[in-house]
C-alpha cells in the first residue's frame, strides 16, 4: 500500500508538465522574424515551455554592388520563461548557406521582450559554421531577447547568408511542498520496511 502510494506520489512528480509543448519555430515555415532597429522595439516573441525549444531562421547580409550600403537580415527575438521553469542551457549552430558569412553574433538580455532591453548576460558569437554553448544558463523565470550584435562577411556583392539554429532546454523547478511530500513518503517507507524486518 505504501509502495504505491510513492510510486503515485512519483509519478506526480515527474508528469507535472507532461502535456506541455515547447516551441518549434521555424522561419521558413512560419514566417520572417522581426528585425527592429531601434532599442527597445517591439519584436516576435515566444512563450517557452519544458523541453527543447527551438528557432530558427536565416540571417544574410545583402550586398547589391560594391560602393552600395549592406542591407541586413539580422533577427531578434523576444522570450518567457514562465514561473516554476528555468532555463537550463542554450546552444547556437550557425551554418553558412552561400560560403561568404563568416561569422554572427547576438546579445542575450534579461529583463524585457523588446529588442536590446533590460541587462545584458551575455555576448553570443558563432563562427560559420560551427556552434556556441550559453555560458550564462541556468537562469529562472523572466523575459528575456536576444537581439543582433554583427554579422561578419565577405565584401563580394550579392547575398551572403546563414542559416541559424537556437535550442533553448527549459525544466520545471520542483516545488518545495512536492518535495517535502515525497521526502515524508520515503521516511514513512523506510520506517514500514525497517518494522516488518524487525517481526
Amino acid at each position: 500500500m505504501i509502495r504505491r502510494f510513492v510510486l503515485s506520489l512519483y509519478l506526480l512528480m515527474l508528469t507535472g508538465n507532461a502535456f506541455a509543448l515547447p516551441v518549434i519555430y521555424d522561419e521558413s515555415v512560419s514566417g520572417d522574424l522581426s528585425s527592429p532597429l531601434m532599442q527597445g522595439a517591439a519584436q516576435t516573441a515566444f512563450t517557452f515551455d519544458v523541453g527543447a525549444n527551438t528557432v530558427s531562421g536565416t540571417t544574410s547580409v545583402n550586398l547589391p554592388d560594391e560602393n552600395a550600403v549592406p542591407i541586413a537580415d539580422a533577427d531578434s527575438f523576444g522570450f518567457t520563461v514562465p514561473a516554476g521553469l528555468m532555463l537550463v542551457g542554450g546552444a547556437v549552430e550557425l551554418a553558412d548557406v552561400t560560403g561568404n558569412l563568416i561569422s554572427a553574433r547576438w546579445r542575450l538580455f534579461l529583463g524585457g521582450l523588446g529588442r536590446a532591453s533590460g541587462t545584458e548576460l551575455e555576448l553570443i558569437a558563432v563562427n560559420s559554421p560551427g556552434t556556441y554553448t550559453f555560458l550564462s544558463t541556468p537562469l529562472g523565470a523572466g523575459d528575456y531577447n536576444l537581439s543582433p550584435d554583427s554579422l561578419t562577411f565577405t565584401l563580394n556583392p550579392g547575398i551572403d547568408a546563414a542559416h541559424y539554429t537556437f535550442t533553448f532546454t527549459v525544466a520545471s523547478v520542483p516545488e518545495p511542498a512536492m518535495l517535502g511530500l515525497f521526502s515524508v513518503a520515503l521516511v514513512g517507507l523506510s520506517f514500514s520496511r525497517r518494522r516488518r524486518i524487525a517481526k
